[in-house]
């Protein structure tokens, strides 16, 4: 178990503008995942000045039924150690979704942390 980062988030379609949203990041202590595969998507982690502190690569899952299209990303990475204020994603050099991160990912770590356990 580590502690890891947990960013679900929505990608719209590149026929729309391929833009997306990041949801609320949490802070977990999770299993590590299999190293995610080479992706035209990835998440950097930045400090309060903007600079990326890490860089991770995600995967975005397509389901499709009836012509209807939803994609996602729920990716798991590490936390570092350094102080983390916000992310972006990134999309080959364009940026599609950048959120700022709660005080807990920016090194206050006055916030419950959440175990996984193989009860769920």
């Amino acid at each position: 178990m580590a502690l890891r980062l947990h960013l679900p988030g929505t990608v719209r379609g590149p026929a729309l503008d391929g833009a997306a949203a990041i949801q609320p990041a949490y802070v977990l202590s999770l299993v590590p995942e299999v190293a995610q595969a080479v992706s035209d998507h990835h998440v950097e982690l930045l400090d309060s000045a903007g600079g990326v502190v890490s860089s991770h690569s995600v995967t975005v899952y397509e389901a499709e039924e009836q012509g209807i299209v939803a994609r996602s990303i729920h990716a798991n990475v590490p936390l570092p150690v350094e102080a983390v204020a916000s992310l972006r994603l990134v999309r080959g050099e364009q940026t599609v979704a950048e959120r700022a991160l709660g005080r807990y990912a920016a090194g206050l770590l006055d916030t419950p942390q959440v175990e996984q356990t193989e009860d769920f």
